[in-house]
Protein backbone atom coordinates (compact mmCIF):
# COMPACT_ATOMS: atom_id res chain seq x y z
CA UNK A 1 0.00 0.00 0.00
CA UNK A 2 1.39 3.34 -0.97
CA UNK A 3 0.80 6.45 1.11
CA UNK A 4 -1.64 7.87 -1.44
CA UNK A 5 -3.77 4.70 -1.10
CA UNK A 6 -4.46 5.28 2.63
CA UNK A 7 -8.01 6.60 2.69
CA UNK A 8 -8.30 7.53 6.34
CA UNK A 9 -6.71 6.87 9.75
CA UNK A 10 -7.88 6.88 13.35
CA UNK A 11 -5.73 7.60 16.40
CA UNK A 12 -6.74 6.68 19.91
CA UNK A 13 -5.10 6.61 23.34
CA UNK A 14 -6.21 3.00 23.91
CA UNK A 15 -5.09 -0.12 22.04
CA UNK A 16 -7.47 -2.03 19.78
CA UNK A 17 -7.76 -5.55 21.26
CA UNK A 18 -10.31 -7.12 18.90
CA UNK A 19 -12.17 -6.25 15.70
CA UNK A 20 -15.08 -7.65 13.69
CA UNK A 21 -17.05 -6.39 10.72
CA UNK A 22 -20.78 -5.72 11.17
CA UNK A 23 -23.05 -6.06 8.14
CA UNK A 24 -25.95 -3.58 7.90
CA UNK A 25 -28.05 -4.46 4.89
CA UNK A 26 -26.70 -5.30 1.47
CA UNK A 27 -23.12 -4.15 0.95
CA UNK A 28 -23.03 -1.81 3.97
CA UNK A 29 -20.55 -2.53 6.73
CA UNK A 30 -19.32 -1.11 10.00
CA UNK A 31 -16.23 -2.09 11.92
CA UNK A 32 -16.65 -2.98 15.62
CA UNK A 33 -13.55 -2.52 17.80
CA UNK A 34 -12.97 -3.48 21.43
CA UNK A 35 -10.35 -1.34 23.18
CA UNK A 36 -7.94 -1.84 26.09
CA UNK A 37 -9.79 0.84 28.12
CA UNK A 38 -13.11 -1.08 27.98
CA UNK A 39 -14.73 0.95 25.19
CA UNK A 40 -16.65 -0.55 22.29
CA UNK A 41 -16.54 1.66 19.20
CA UNK A 42 -18.16 1.39 15.78
CA UNK A 43 -16.53 2.88 12.71
CA UNK A 44 -18.06 3.60 9.32
CA UNK A 45 -16.37 1.86 6.41
CA UNK A 46 -17.90 4.01 3.70
CA UNK A 47 -16.07 6.86 1.97
CA UNK A 48 -14.45 8.04 5.20
CA UNK A 49 -13.35 6.10 8.27
CA UNK A 50 -15.28 7.77 11.12
CA UNK A 51 -16.08 6.69 14.66
CA UNK A 52 -19.89 6.81 14.74
CA UNK A 53 -20.78 5.11 18.05
CA UNK A 54 -18.98 4.76 21.40
CA UNK A 55 -20.00 3.04 24.62
CA UNK A 56 -18.11 2.21 27.82
CA UNK A 57 -18.74 -1.53 27.60
CA UNK A 58 -16.57 -2.90 30.43
CA UNK A 59 -14.43 -1.89 33.39
CA UNK A 60 -11.50 -3.95 32.06
CA UNK A 61 -10.05 -4.31 28.58
CA UNK A 62 -12.17 -6.00 25.93
CA UNK A 63 -10.28 -9.16 25.03
CA UNK A 64 -12.63 -10.53 22.40
CA UNK A 65 -15.69 -9.54 20.51
CA UNK A 66 -17.93 -11.56 18.25
CA UNK A 67 -20.60 -10.22 15.89
CA UNK A 68 -23.66 -12.36 15.20
CA UNK A 69 -27.02 -11.90 13.50
CA UNK A 70 -30.33 -12.95 15.04
CA UNK A 71 -33.31 -12.63 12.70
CA UNK A 72 -31.11 -10.62 10.31
CA UNK A 73 -30.28 -8.02 12.98
CA UNK A 74 -26.67 -7.46 14.15
CA UNK A 75 -25.64 -8.11 17.75
CA UNK A 76 -22.21 -8.04 19.37
CA UNK A 77 -20.78 -10.14 22.20
CA UNK A 78 -17.88 -8.70 24.20
CA UNK A 79 -15.61 -10.47 26.69
CA UNK A 80 -13.52 -8.53 29.18
CA UNK A 81 -10.94 -8.80 31.94
CA UNK A 82 -13.73 -7.70 34.30
CA UNK A 83 -14.96 -11.34 34.02
CA UNK A 84 -18.12 -10.35 32.16
CA UNK A 85 -19.53 -11.20 28.78
CA UNK A 86 -22.12 -8.79 27.43
CA UNK A 87 -24.61 -8.95 24.57
CA UNK A 88 -25.12 -5.67 22.69
CA UNK A 89 -27.83 -4.61 20.27
CA UNK A 90 -26.17 -2.66 17.46
CA UNK A 91 -28.60 -0.13 16.00
CA UNK A 92 -28.67 3.68 16.04
CA UNK A 93 -27.15 3.31 19.52
CA UNK A 94 -25.24 0.49 21.20
CA UNK A 95 -27.54 -0.97 23.84
CA UNK A 96 -26.58 -3.61 26.43
CA UNK A 97 -29.12 -6.44 26.50
CA UNK A 98 -27.57 -9.07 28.79
CA UNK A 99 -24.58 -9.51 31.07
CA UNK A 100 -23.09 -12.81 32.18
CA UNK A 101 -20.56 -12.97 35.03
CA UNK A 102 -17.98 -15.75 34.99
CA UNK A 103 -15.57 -16.34 37.88
CA UNK A 104 -12.90 -17.82 35.61
CA UNK A 105 -11.43 -16.56 32.36
CA UNK A 106 -13.55 -17.48 29.37
CA UNK A 107 -13.09 -17.24 25.65
CA UNK A 108 -15.86 -16.50 23.19
CA UNK A 109 -15.84 -19.26 20.59
CA UNK A 110 -18.67 -17.89 18.50
CA UNK A 111 -22.33 -18.69 17.99
CA UNK A 112 -24.27 -21.47 16.33
CA UNK A 113 -27.79 -22.80 15.74
CA UNK A 114 -29.04 -19.87 13.72
CA UNK A 115 -26.69 -17.68 15.76
CA UNK A 116 -28.85 -17.94 18.89
CA UNK A 117 -26.44 -19.97 21.04
CA UNK A 118 -23.15 -18.60 22.40
CA UNK A 119 -20.23 -20.98 22.84
CA UNK A 120 -17.82 -20.44 25.75
CA UNK A 121 -14.67 -22.32 26.58
CA UNK A 122 -13.82 -22.44 30.28
CA UNK A 123 -11.08 -24.71 31.58
CA UNK A 124 -11.87 -28.16 30.19
CA UNK A 125 -15.52 -27.40 29.45
CA UNK A 126 -17.48 -26.20 26.43
CA UNK A 127 -20.46 -24.19 27.70
CA UNK A 128 -23.61 -23.45 25.69
CA UNK A 129 -25.66 -20.33 26.46
CA UNK A 130 -29.01 -19.43 24.89
CA UNK A 131 -28.69 -15.76 23.85
CA UNK A 132 -32.46 -15.19 23.74
CA UNK A 133 -33.27 -16.73 27.15
CA UNK A 134 -29.90 -15.94 28.74
CA UNK A 135 -29.48 -19.36 30.35
CA UNK A 136 -26.67 -21.94 30.23
CA UNK A 137 -28.30 -25.11 28.97
CA UNK A 138 -25.42 -27.52 28.39
CA UNK A 139 -21.84 -28.24 29.47
CA UNK A 140 -19.52 -30.72 27.80
CA UNK A 141 -16.26 -31.69 29.52
CA UNK A 142 -13.62 -32.63 26.93
CA UNK A 143 -11.41 -34.11 29.65
CA UNK A 144 -8.07 -32.40 29.04
CA UNK A 145 -6.19 -29.67 30.84
CA UNK A 146 -7.54 -26.83 28.71
CA UNK A 147 -9.04 -25.55 25.49
CA UNK A 148 -6.92 -23.17 23.42
CA UNK A 149 -9.57 -21.89 20.99
CA UNK A 150 -12.70 -22.87 19.16
CA UNK A 151 -14.73 -22.45 16.04
CA UNK A 152 -18.45 -22.77 15.44
CA UNK A 153 -20.31 -23.58 12.26
CA UNK A 154 -23.06 -20.94 12.03
CA UNK A 155 -26.39 -22.60 11.32
CA UNK A 156 -25.20 -26.10 12.15
CA UNK A 157 -25.13 -27.46 15.71
CA UNK A 158 -21.41 -28.26 15.57
CA UNK A 159 -18.38 -26.91 17.43
CA UNK A 160 -14.67 -27.48 16.86
CA UNK A 161 -12.54 -27.21 20.01
CA UNK A 162 -8.77 -26.86 19.63
CA UNK A 163 -7.23 -28.34 22.75
CA UNK A 164 -3.94 -27.38 24.38
CA UNK A 165 -2.50 -30.75 23.41
CA UNK A 166 -2.13 -32.12 19.89
CA UNK A 167 -5.79 -32.96 19.59
CA UNK A 168 -8.98 -31.56 18.02
CA UNK A 169 -12.47 -32.31 19.30
CA UNK A 170 -15.37 -31.99 16.88
CA UNK A 171 -18.61 -31.84 18.83
CA UNK A 172 -22.00 -32.49 17.27
CA UNK A 173 -24.37 -30.94 19.80
CA UNK A 174 -28.13 -31.39 20.08
CA UNK A 175 -30.23 -29.19 22.38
Amino acid sequence: IENKEVLSTWKDRAVVQSTQKVRFGKGRYLLACGFSNGYLKLFSCDKKFNCIRIVKAHQGKINKLHVTRINQHPFCLTESDDKRIRLWNINSQITALRTWNFPQKTIIGGTYYNHKVMILFQGTQVIFVNLIKGNMFKRVDVGVSGIARGLTFGRQPKVLAVLDINKLSFLGIKN
